[in-house]
Parts: C-alpha cells; structure tokens; sequence
C-alpha cells in the first residue's frame, strides 16, 4: 500500500495512507509487548498516548470546524435569495461538501458551455483567495469569470473565525495536516443574472 501510494497518486494526501497507519500502530504495539517481555521493568514514556489522543483529536475537531463553511454557507445563500423574492433558478460553480449542500438548496451546478442562464436567476460563486487554484470548493473543476455585461453584483457571504487553522484541502490533497489560515475561511460572490447568458467553456482553468 506504501508502495502504491507513491507510484500512483498524482499529489500526497494523509487519508490514503490511513489504513497503513493503522496496521503500523498495531505493528508498533505487538514490538513494545514483545520487548516488554524481553526488559520487564521497562515502561513507555507516558507522554506518548496522551499526546496521541490529544493530537488525533485536535485535528479531527479541526477537520470538522473546517467543513462547517461548505454545509451552512450554500444554504446561506438559498434562504437569502428566497427572503429577497428571487423566484429564478439558483446556479453555482464548486464541488466537494459545497456542491452536495449546494444541490440540496435546490441550486443547479453549471456546466459551461451548456448552461443556460436567464434573467432572474442568480449564481453563486466561491471566491479564492490570493487566486489559488487549488482551493475550496473549487480545485481544478470548471470556474466561471463573472461577466459584468449578464451579472450584477449583489452581496458577499464570508466565514471568518478566530480559530487560526485549516485542513481543507491541504489535508486531502497537500503534504502538511493542518495548517495555518492566512485568509477567511470561505467566502461566496452572489450575483443576479441581467441577461441570457452561457458561461463559455474557455472558461475552464
């Protein structure tokens, strides 16, 4: 599984060697109890399965914290376009966690070149910070560059939040777990569509 993990994968990510770690704690746990057999009077350092716990914890709760943004901000935006009376159809562009909760709003993911937009609709697009690339929701989907002569510019949603931390998406695509957040957690660009409109496939990134 190692070996697969670096002769397939096109970029590193914790979760696919989370099974291996697993085999190896118990690898690691068979040689203490056989040295223990060995040196009886020998003890572990008591540190180390505090610390354990502690660090698996953290980073779960971190991970956790980290997904909040992509569940309530798309329904955020779907109660918001419904309190103003927009009675058109909800577009967006993003994947992950986002495009689930997003669909689920009752917004329609766009694929460019073929989707329609008319007036009265409204479209909600993630915006990234320093233009990363590879950045939540987005991570190298389709994005869409709003057009100022078929969109109108209406409000920005932002999370922001004191807790200095993030694993999304650099723990499933990147090669440090939890790293430190520079930068709102997320924010999301929401605008209503003046014209008909397709997003040209050039487009893509």
């Amino acid at each position: 599984e190692l070996g697969t993990y670096f002769a397939v994968t096109p970029f590193p990510a914790g979760r696919r060697v989370l099974s291996l770690s697993v085999v190896l704690a118990l690898v690691a746990l068979r040689v203490w109890t056989r040295l223990s057999r060995i040196e009886p009077g020998s003890r572990a350092a008591r540190w180390v399965l505090p610390a354990g716990l502690a660090w698996g914890i953290g980073a779960a709760s971190i991970d956790g914290w980290d997904a909040l943004p992509e569940r309530e901000l798309p329904c955020l935006a779907a109660k918001m376009a419904s309190e103003r009376g927009w009675s058109g159809q909800g577009y967006f562009v993003g994947h992950w966690g986002f495009q689930y909760y997003a669909e689920r709003a009752g917004m329609r993911i766009i694929v460019p070149g073929e989707t329609k937009l008319k007036i009265g609709d409204w479209l909600v697009l993630p915006v990234n910070p320093d233009g990363r690339n590879f950045y939540r929701p987005y991570h190298g989907e389709a994005t869409v560059r709003p057009d100022p002569a078929y969109l109108e510019p209406d409000t920005t949603l932002v999370w922001d939040d004191r807790l200095a931390a993030q694993t999304i998406p650099n723990l499933y695509g990147g090669r440090t777990p939890v790293m430190s957040l520079t930068h709102p957690r997320m924010a999301l660009a929401i605008y209503r569509v003046t014209g008909e409109w397709v997003p040209p496939v050039d487009s893509q990134e």
